[in-house]
């Protein structure tokens, strides 16, 4: 196979997350991948309403992975009408119950993997496939995350963890095992800090307490003191506090914080360049997806 081929068919591996397998010019001439391949791009860019139809077939000739390039007639095959099934995320009665075993699948590989990588007597193969079976279970839930209807019944919680793995914080923490801790009992940002907890959450809001509200403080002082660069800025209050009702505990939101700021270019929040150009962009696409509300504000 040429290197532009192999290149290829592992990026077609990557997005629809399984191994092509046997001949791969003879599995792209079948034109099933390429299929999926554009439903995929369509999730992706938000295109929910759009779908190459796919037929169910029973022949060999036009299954999507093969484990031979001249198969038996009497082997059984993943046909490309059962690859990416989404209908147990879909349906209400199974949505949880099916989230909650890939979560906790996602989780454990997670943490096999973060083992192996610490452990110097790991064996390359063994490592090796750690890593392929949690990339594929990434994929998967990265797969269904595009999918407004999967998502449609996880609880808060769910949000949650789901957050948490997919962002690394889940690892992150158990790196860092302790960081958490030594942050907590400084005093930096302290007064400003003090004058937005009480104006973040309503005092009526039957959800959030006491205890959450001392939470909240702990998390954006540690955050203060974790990243000194950017210190406390008022609106990651907000946020926070919408963390801190899809999480356990408050050391799960602040690395969930330190993820998504981490995501930021180092400009977004300190001369607020990055934030210009948000707003920029967003009204630009206002303007192109709803002319008529930009009509009416002018």
């Amino acid at each position: 196979m040429h290197n532009h081929e192999e290149v290829s068919k592992r990026w077609i591996e990557m997005v629809l997350s399984d191994k092509i397998h046997g001949d791969y010019l003879h599995a792209l001439q079948d034109g099933t991948i390429l299929c999926l391949l554009v439903n995929h791009l369509y999730r992706a860019v938000g295109m929910k309403h759009k779908r190459v139809p796919i037929e169910t077939q029973t022949s060999t000739s036009n299954t999507l992975f093969s484990t031979n390039d001249q198969p038996s007639s009497s082997q059984q095959y993943p046909t490309a009408s059962s690859w990416g099934d989404t209908s147990m995320f879909t349906d209400a009665a199974s949505s949880i119950p099916a989230w909650t075993v890939l979560l906790e699948l996602y989780e454990t590989q997670q943490t096999d993997m973060n083992n192996a990588s610490n452990a110097q007597d790991g064996g390359v193969q063994s490592d090796e496939k750690l890593s392929y079976e949690l990339w594929r279970t990434e994929e998967r839930v990265r797969m269904l995350v595009l999918d407004e209807a999967s998502c449609r019944h996880l609880t808060p919680q769910m949000h949650g963890k789901l957050w948490m793995l997919l962002s690394g914080a889940n690892t992150e923490m158990d790196l860092r095992k302790g960081h958490y801790s030594t942050l907590v009992g400084h005093s930096s940002s302290v007064r400003q800090i003090e004058a937005d907890l009480t104006r973040t959450v309503s005092p009526d809001d039957a959800d959030w307490s006491v205890e959450r509200s001392n939470q909240l403080r702990r998390v954006l002082v540690a955050y203060a003191v974790h990243n000194p660069k950017l210190g406390y800025c008022q609106g990651l209050n907000y946020v926070v506090a919408r963390l801190l009702q899809c999480v356990d505990d408050d050391e799960s939101a602040f690395w969930l914080l330190e993820r998504m700021i981490a995501l930021l270019p180092d400009d977004y929040y300190t001369t607020m360049l990055g934030l210009a150009i948000d707003q920029h962009v967003f009204a630009e696409l206002v303007a192109l997806q709803t002319p008529q509300i930009v009509q009416h504000i002018e």
